[in-house]
């Protein structure tokens, strides 16, 4: 997201009672937004991860939403266009960010009700759930990364984040979205180019391990998840979705047609009438 665009969220947020609040994570702030002053002290919590790249503040619309009835918590993960910087020393890898939302579920969330994440958020809510099983009572996972079907479509995702000239993104850009928002042509496209040619975004990717993958966990996960997938997402398969809700004990799969790699934006009611029904 461009930086203008984070100043319009930023600022729909505090007028909807959020605030912008900050932990440590290698000497660096890790900024979040919570509404936890305007909320009801009983209020169910719930805690929100975005996809890769992406930043916290495009989920403006989703946060109020859900501020309206929960205290809500939503992760800007560190080196992404949003608030959150990259922080001193090496460029982060996968298992960095996995380690942020890690301290921000045990130092900031505590136990969370519903826990929801997108892509990558997604991919790293699920792996919190194996782990911490008595901090997250129910994950909601849209159109979340994390496994592998079969070894000739990881070769196919891996050529399309393979970014290396400007037609390269535009395919890029087709694959995620049924019909991209708007806001996301002109200024911010071109913002949006520039980020995937910076070291974090390749670098990100080239640090995945075989140990980060869900696949062999997802039987041993007992924390009920629900997942979302936007059916016309062309890089993540909606047989990745399926998959792990069969795979998991207590996982449903809910398909969205009309949508793509971010249903709760492309398809945002349809989106609000799952989670409403857990």
């Amino acid at each position: 997201m461009p930086r203008w665009l984070d100043e319009l969220g930023t600022r729909a947020l505090e007028r909807g009672g959020f605030r912008l609040r900050s932990f440590n994570y290698r000497g660096s702030p890790v900024y979040f937004v919570d509404n936890g002053e305007r909320c009801a002290s009983d209020a169910p919590v719930m805690a929100v991860f975005p996809g890769f790249g992406d930043t916290i503040f495009s989920w403006t619309r989703f946060l109020l939403r859900y501020g309206r009835t929960h205290r809500v918590l939503g992760l800007d993960f560190p080196g992404f266009s949003g608030k959150s910087p990259h922080p001193p020393g090496p460029t982060l890898g996968f298992a960095e960010e996995e380690e942020v939302a890690e301290l921000f579920l045990r130092d900031v969330a505590g136990k969370v009700d519903v826990l929801v994440g997108n892509s990558m958020g997604g991919w790293i809510a699920l792996n919190l759930a194996h782990r911490h099983p008595d901090k997250i009572a129910h994950v909601v996972a849209l159109n979340p990364g994390g496994v592998l079907t079969d070894e000739e479509d990881g070769k196919r995702i891996r050529k399309i984040f393979a970014i290396k000239s400007y037609a390269d993104y535009i395919a890029f850009m087709k694959v995620l979205w049924h019909r991209m928002p708007l806001y996301l042509y002109g200024v911010a496209w071109l913002g949006l180019y520039q980020f995937t040619q910076k070291p974090l975004f390749q670098g990100l990717l080239d640090t995945l391990e075989q140990e980060h993958f869900l696949n062999d966990r997802l039987k041993s996960i007992e924390t009920p998840i629900t997942v979302i997938w936007g059916l016309e997402d062309k890089l993540f398969r909606a047989k990745m979705g399926r998959f792990i809700a069969e795979s998991a004990p207590r996982g449903t799969f809910h398909g969205i047609e009309r949508a793509g790699h971010m249903p709760h934006i492309e398809a945002a009611e349809r989106v609000y009438a799952i989670i409403d029904a857990l």
